[in-house]
């Protein structure tokens, strides 16, 4: 059996990994294929172009999809810095972040599922609460400024945060859902 989360290519428990950092005392590491994430975000940047600056010429939209992708990614390692804060924050941290082909994973090893629902939400929420804080007041500043970039970071964040609460396996909403309905039926 693999063990594959949702958009995952690889799988997470036999693939080799490489260490790139350590960051909170989290080790991120990486697989093989991590290096595929980095064009798929630099077109993601670039179709977000067609958005975000609908009348620009085609210099400008390769330049500004650069840098789009790369905000993307940096994106993505929000959300990640908030679920290392927020299992920090509960006492119970992550024990690696890995960056695969597709995206980051969050590696808890050894962690019995009967963890109090606090840990599981407070761990869970870190990184949607996260992206919407920064998305927020990046959408607030950009619109002070009038910056495409700002504006498309906010939205990145605000989109990345929001969609992470949907209830789909391996994503947060799955866990946050979840306890929330064990929360409510201890009250019952």
């Amino acid at each position: 059996m693999t063990n594959r989360p949702l958009l995952v290519q690889e799988d997470i428990e036999t693939t080799p990994r490489m260490h790139l950092f350590t960051f909170l005392d989290i080790p991120w590491n990486v697989t093989p294929l991590a290096w595929r994430v980095i064009p798929m975000n630099l077109i993601a940047g670039f179709l977000g172009t067609f958005i975000f600056m609908p009348f620009v010429d085609i210099g400008t939209r390769l330049i500004y999809g650069v840098l789009f992708g790369i905000l993307l990614i940096a994106t993505n390692s929000i959300h990640s810095i908030g679920h290392i804060i927020g299992g920090k924050f509960v006492g119970a941290p992550m024990d690696e972040l890995l960056i695969t082909a597709s995206r980051q994973v969050n590696i808890y090893r050894n962690d019995p599922f009967d963890l109090p629902s606090r840990v599981h939400l407070g761990r869970a929420l870190g990184g949607p609460v996260l992206n919407t804080t920064i998305g927020v007041i990046l959408l607030i500043v950009a619109l002070g400024i009038g910056s495409a970039g700002l504006m498309f970071f906010g939205v990145a964040n605000l989109a990345f945060g929001i969609g992470a609460l949907a209830p789909f396996p391996s994503l947060d909403g799955e866990v946050i859902w979840r306890e929330l309905r064990r929360q409510n039926e201890a009250k019952n």
